[in-house]
């Protein structure tokens, strides 16, 4: 099951490097990335930032002595709770990030075009996910969609390439 983990902002990487050293062997802790399409000059080339800024996810079958490990961290601050207990993220919500960010947990840029009106993506991560499609950044190359989790709604800006327009 995946876990949140909220850090300071600008310190996921550290503290994943710090989590590494306490991990049991079928444990993981990680970072999403969404990997976009820059303009360099005259060529789009891909990088790679954050998608949930402050969140680091955990994929741990025992919670309590992962964090029990783990207290020994410092600068870290909290798995993410409903009130006393720790929860993990909703089934639907981890199946939903691990589909469009596979095993790596990179979201790739998905291609696309217009029908009319309607956003047809025929490869990539959002592929049949055109519904979650919030707006659309053409000249960027940017999509936009909102991420339940844990009960917040999180936009997250996704690469998107939109080759042509069918009428």
């Amino acid at each position: 099951m995946w876990y949140v983990m909220w850090v300071r902002a600008h310190h996921e990487e550290e503290i994943i490097r710090q989590c590494k050293r306490f991990l049991k062997e079928d444990e993981e802790v990680f970072v999403m990335y969404v990997e976009k399409l820059r303009r360099t000059g005259k060529e789009w080339t891909a990088h790679r930032e954050l998608a949930f800024k402050n969140y680091i996810f955990a994929d741990v079958k025992d919670v309590e002595d992962f964090r029990v490990r783990i207290r020994k961290i410092p600068d870290l601050t909290k798995l993410l709770q409903v009130g006393e207990t720790i929860v993990p993220i909703y089934k639907d919500e981890e199946e939903f990030l691990k589909r469009i960010g596979g095993e790596d947990h990179v979201i790739r840029p998905s291609r696309g075009h217009y029908e009319g009106e309607k956003i047809m993506i025929t490869d990539g991560p959002l592929k049949g996910q055109e519904s979650v499609i919030k707006w659309v950044d053409r000249r960027q190359r940017l999509v936009g969609i909102e991420v339940q989790l844990m009960n917040r709604t999180v936009e997250v800006k996704l690469g998107a390439e939109f080759v042509k327009t069918v009428e």
